[in-house]
């Protein structure tokens, strides 16, 4: 860190310049700016204590706006490799940052409203197209401007004497949150105890998705409240049914423990965790959902730094599980990357008082969480070490779900396990690892069908055919190769050119590589031409496409498969023993051809 002074006037840094570093201000103000169509628009005023700069760092942009001194002003600069080092390690600090960017680029919202309306008016006039653009704030979160729409919860009165009064409590804290309309109903929703807990919560899944129908309700909240009194055990059930395989998954044990009077100021994280537990069902609700749950978090943050000393552990554990939830489904609905880390911290400190023997189910599904989020961390790291600590953790979890009661989570985790250990392969090159990734992928293919989730079971098709082309090279095994291509075929019957160009071209990357090695273990021309044939058609969409990128990865497969298919070569018919193959010239005696060489596979081709 380095310290610096400005005199008034002095540019700090310049709109487009690169973000190479953030500041802190010691002394004195700072004014943020951006250039609009006469004259530049002041954003924020910043004074001691404050960060800026930080914003191109997070996301990798350039200044987003000019930083000028208001007066004499002292500084501190800290490098980008710093800083983001101590985001990674620090929570509170991230924390920190992003309530900050959240206040500031709605006040920045607002500055433009007001400060250039009338040029807006001229300008949407000239260009209607500009009412549809997301302004700063529904940059930050993927939104769109200020989407509205409110999620309708319903709270099943919990039973007991107090019933009625919890009840009360919990539809008053959170009626007064914004994106929710809350009411409470008679019913108590009971099932009967002698049934097995997880058939118990999915038969209460089950009638409270009944109750919701008829009510035009989003998301019912239903509980218990065991005989101690000391606490309110609240779940939650949304009208519809997620399908996302996404981080901050909520089970139908996933519970909120809290004490049974709870205060005033857990009202914002009940909202986060009510509006992270909802499923809507189009982009306009969604919009809204991200909204109304990225300020409900913000609010919540003077609670979670501090939690209150007298929960229990037990306590402490759900509530840090639930925030968790809610952190990672906004990070999932286009929030700050950043937020992954806050969501892993949370879940950590959630398996701190989570106990596999006594809730297994909550156990295993914070393990399967926490997983899912270091994967998402190890897209943007390429971390061989997060990678391996995620593929440990739903080995984990697989212990605990079974396919017979939790199916989908159960096969979504075998789904994620076969990923993770495809792409430590990749840095590693262990060949028992795509082993068992192999193993698992088969497994999700056994409760994921393509009649009930078409495009779910062309993805785990392709993840299993780019497996085992890989895995049929290294061991040069044929079966496996014609496999992986038959499930290359199988997947584009979904992943089709005009539905789903991308995917197709993908499909057709990983089909034309499966392809040329069959056509190399086997001495036969025609797998090698079927390859030529599917790294040109993925070229061609790509091309189409604009991925240019992508293109010249096809380009470069095809150009080395052509190599192998000049006038002057003919099919050897008989390949030799020990499944090594070899191309004949006709003026020359046989001789070995090389190790057949792997063909590239890119970022967009690997398991999705």
């Amino acid at each position: 860190m380095a310290k610096k002074q400005y005199r008034d006037g002095d540019v700090i840094f310049r709109e487009g310049d690169p973000s190479d570093s953030a500041y802190v201000i010691e002394g004195g103000a700072v004014e943020l700016s951006k250039a609009s169509d006469r004259e530049p628009v002041q954003l924020a005023r910043l004074k001691t204590g404050e960060m800026f700069g930080e914003m191109g760092i997070l996301d990798g942009s350039g200044r987003s706006a000019t930083a000028v001194a208001a007066g004499k002003v002292k500084v501190r600069e800290i490098g980008r490799d710093e800083f983001l080092r101590q985001l990674e390690t620090d929570s509170a600090m991230a924390l920190s940052i992003i309530r900050k960017l959240v206040q500031r680029l709605r006040a920045a919202d607002e500055m433009l409203a007001q400060g250039s309306a009338k040029q807006e008016v001229a300008r949407l006039r000239r260009d209607p197209t500009r009412a549809t653009r997301p302004g700063l704030f529904g940059r930050l979160f993927g939104g769109g401007g200020t989407p509205t729409g409110r999620i309708e919860v319903r709270i099943s009165q919990l039973p007991g004497e107090r019933g009625a009064e919890l009840t009360k409590l919990l539809a008053d804290t959170l009626g007064r949150s914004k994106g929710l309309s809350v009411r409470p109903i008679k019913e108590i929703l009971a099932v009967d105890a002698s049934v097995e807990p997880p058939r118990r919560l999915a038969i209460a899944a089950e009638t409270g998705r009944q109750w919701l129908g008829p009510l035009k309700a989003d998301l019912l909240i239903w509980g218990e409240f065991p005989a101690t009194g000391a606490s309110v055990h609240l779940r939650f059930v949304s009208a519809l049914v997620d399908r996302a395989d996404r981080a901050g998954l909520f089970s139908t044990g996933t519970t909120l423990v809290l004490p049974a009077n709870f205060p005033p100021e857990f009202g914002h994280l009940l909202a986060a965790v009510a509006l992270a537990a909802t499923v809507v069902g189009d982009e306009t609700r969604t919009a809204a959902q991200r909204q109304a749950l990225a300020e409900a978090l913000e609010a919540a943050q003077p609670l979670m730094r501090q939690l209150p000393k007298e929960l229990v552990s037990k306590e402490r554990a759900a509530i840090q599980n639930c925030y968790g939830n809610a952190v990672a489904t906004l990070a999932t609905l286009g929030g700050p990357a950043e937020m992954y880390q806050v969501a892993a911290h949370a879940y950590r400190s959630a398996l701190e008082g989570l106990s596999r023997d006594h809730a297994p189910l909550d156990w295993a599904m914070a393990q399967r969480n926490l997983g899912c989020v270091l994967m998402a961390l190890a897209e943007r790291t390429n971390d061989s070490e997060t990678l391996g600590a995620a593929a440990n953790l739903f080995r984990s979890v697989l212990q605990i779900l079974t396919r017979a009661e939790q199916p989908f989570e159960w096969a979504t985790t075998q789904a994620r396990l076969g990923q993770v250990l495809y792409r430590l392969d990749l840095r590693t090159g262990d060949v028992d690892l795509l082993k068992e990734a192999l193993a698992a992928l088969q497994g999700a293919l056994q409760v994921i069908g393509r009649h009930d989730d078409p495009l779910r079971w062309a993805d785990l098709l392709n993840s299993f055919a780019q497996t085992a082309q890989v895995l049929g090279g290294e061991l040069r095994h044929i079966e496996l190769l014609e496999r992986a291509v038959s499930a290359c075929e199988s997947a584009l019957q979904v992943r089709t050119r005009t539905e789903h160009p991308q995917l197709f071209a993908a499909t057709q990357n990983n089909r034309g590589s499966a392809l040329f090695l069959l056509g190399r273990l086997t001495g036969r021309m025609e797998p090698v031409a079927g390859a030529a044939d599917a790294f040109r058609q993925a070229c061609e969409v790509y091309r189409t496409e604009g991925a240019e990128r992508m293109a010249a990865i096809a380009e470069k497969n095809l150009a080395h498969v052509e190599e192998t298919l000049p006038a002057r070569r003919s099919e050897r018919r008989d390949p030799p023993a020990g499944r090594r193959a070899w191309f004949e010239d006709e003026e020359s005696d046989p001789a070995p051809a090389p190790a057949p060489r792997p063909l590239t596979i890119s970022p967009e081709d690997k398991v999705r």
